[in-house]
Order: C-alpha cells, then sequence, then structure tokens
C-alpha cells in the first residue's frame, strides 16, 4: 500500500474511532505536562501523545529518518523527566522500531515508532523530552 493510501486508511479509521469511543480522561498529574521532542542528526523525533492503557500512562511516538544521515542504526531515545526549573527528575530508555530507517520511492522502512509504559510520574515532573541519540549508550 502506498503511502497515500495508507493516511486515508489511517484519517477514516481515525475518524470513526472518534464517533464511537469515549474520550480518554488522563490522571490528574499527567494533565498540564509539556512535552517536547528533540531531534539528533540522524532521527527527527515527531510530537509524541500521551494516553492512558489498562489504567497506565503511556507515550506513543514516531520518528524519521533525517535527510541526508548515514544511518539511524544505534540511534535510540531517552525520555527526560523535567522538574519546573528545567531539573532532570529521571531518565528512561526508549528504543523505536524498526531501528534501521531508510528514504526513497521504494523505501520499506521511512518511519519508526516507539511505545513506552510509565509506571509512575517522578513527584514534580512538570515536562518530559523524548530525545533523540545517534549513539548506542545514553547521554544527556
Amino acid at each position: 500500500m502506498n503511502l497515500a493510501g495508507l493516511c486515508v486508511v489511517l484519517c477514516v479509521a481515525g475518524v470513526t474511532g472518534c464517533a464511537t469511543s469515549q474520550p480518554v480522561e488522563l490522571p490528574p498529574e499527567a494533565q498540564g505536562i509539556v512535552i517536547t521532542p528533540v531531534s539528533s542528526a540522524s532521527v527527527a523525533v515527531r510530537p509524541p501523545l500521551v494516553r492512558t492503557r489498562e489504567g497506565r500512562l503511556e507515550l506513543v511516538g514516531f520518528v524519521t529518518k533525517v535527510y541526508g544521515s548515514e544511518t539511524t542504526e544505534g540511534t535510540h531515545l531517552d525520555l527526560v523527566f523535567l522538574d519546573a526549573s528545567a531539573g532532570i527528575l529521571q531518565r528512561k530508555p526508549a528504543i523505536f522500531h524498526p531501528g534501521r530507517l531508510t528514504r526513497g520511492r521504494h523505501a520499506p522502512s521511512r518511519q519508526a515508532a516507539y511505545t513506552v509504559q510509565i509506571d509512575a510520574l517522578p513527584v514534580g515532573t512538570a515536562s518530559i523530552e523524548v530525545r533523540a541519540h545517534d549513539a548506542p549508550d545514553h547521554q544527556s
């Protein structure tokens, strides 16, 4: 299926899903949290979504390969929980799948998805950054 066809299918599914499902109410501690994507030289992080699934918070998002980058292998994501003064409260690693993204007309993997379960927000969380790193180890 081409990209345009996939977009149409997703839009139709989203519209019909919105018409039949109840809105999800986030817990009070998750309301008002600012989520910021931070891209790297290889990966563009798209704005993620926080949702509740089976009573737990979940962060869901997508990444795409940056034009001109050679590889996305070894690139990973860090969820960085920040307080109101931008102090780091906690880091949580995340990996997107597939890990190797390609570009081009017939590229099999132009974007990748990630889902991270958040068991409990650190006390004082004001914002979350989803940071991409072009290295196998976690950095600040």
